[in-house]
């Protein structure tokens, strides 16, 4: 595949430099990313949201992974969910706004999920709206999550291994005492 790239650079600019090389194809790499999120990862999000609302009311099949690329919804999730990846982007630039606004539009893949065929703005107006003064309750969740991250990786201790393998280690040794008396 590389080679297959140098070919198609060298076809168009002659031939180029290692640098030159390098940074084309850390370009379209970039670009690849960036589509593969918004076509295939976002749209994914958005289905593993409505299993979740499933859920609720009954057992779901692994299938429903499929429930945002129908040709009905799909134009419309990724529209609405390009939109907010450009808000969020536009108020990460302000530090606070970043913050803050990250937790106003946590519902828009609940939104979205419910509701497919919503406006993209009106799914932005209605997280806002639903998040109202409950932003700090939603921080406040998951702060045992970032504490016991924090504890696994700074620390380098990985508490559910250690409980897996104190499991197993007490599974393997209740034959040895009686091979031990």
């Amino acid at each position: 595949m590389f080679q297959k790239i140098q070919i198609f650079i060298n076809s168009i600019i002659g031939k180029p430099t290692q640098e030159q090389l390098n940074r084309a194809v850390a370009i379209i790499l970039a670009v690849l990313a960036i589509l593969l999120k918004i076509f295939i990862i976002n749209p994914l999000n958005i289905s593993i949201a409505r299993m979740y609302l499933e859920s609720k009311s009954y057992k779901v099949k692994f299938g429903r992974l499929k429930y945002a690329f129908n040709k009905e919804y799909y134009l419309n999730i990724v529209k609405s969910v390009i939109v907010l990846d450009v808000y969020k982007f536009l108020w990460s630039l302000t530090l606070i706004g970043g913050i803050v606004k990250s937790y106003s539009y946590r519902m828009v893949n609940f939104i979205i999920a419910e509701n497919p065929k919503i406006k993209p703005l009106n799914t932005l107006t209605l997280s806002r709206k639903m998040m109202n003064h409950y932003k700090m309750n939603a921080f406040l969740g998951i702060i045992p999550e970032i504490t016991q991250y924090l504890y696994q990786n700074l620390l380098f201790v990985k508490t559910h291994l250690q409980i897996f393998q104190f499991q197993l280690y007490n599974l393997n040794t209740f034959p040895l005492k009686y091979f031990l008396n």
